[in-house]
């Protein structure tokens, strides 16, 4: 008989822990599930770029064409060698149109292109 009381307290006791055990871990559990849980983000947006500063060839583009196209409402050609889209001859250009020839020829090697006719590029750079 005293083995029986003794079984029966020591499994009282034992279900007592676990009621005490359960009821303790599951507010824990139910945070770490809720902070475990992994969520879906997007990609990452990668930082702006700032643009590129313009090259001098940049800069002197806007010149160069407006001279260009004066050249040609005048004299209905390209000032080209030979009139028409190519390699532009700058002594057709200075200094009635322009007031000296680029500095940046050497770097830049103006053309006058075919596509569209009359714009200005850079070759090769601009594969005109």
């Amino acid at each position: 008989m005293r083995y029986r009381s003794l079984l029966v307290v020591l499994f009282i006791s034992v279900l007592l822990i676990s009621a005490f055990a359960c009821d303790g871990d599951s507010d824990t559990e139910t945070a770490i599930a809720v902070t475990s849980t992994p969520s879906i983000t997007s990609s990452p947006t990668p930082p702006p770029t700032s643009p590129k500063p313009p090259t001098l060839c940049d800069t002197q583009t806007v010149a160069i064409q407006e001279a260009v196209y004066a050249y040609h409402d005048e004299h209905d050609k390209w000032p080209t060698f030979d009139g028409k889209p190519g390699d532009i001859q700058w002594n057709k250009l200075v200094p009635d149109l322009l007031a000296n020839e680029p500095s940046t020829d050497y770097q830049c090697d103006w053309q006058v292109d075919d596509d569209p006719e009359g714009t200005v590029c850079l070759h090769p750079e601009n594969y005109c």
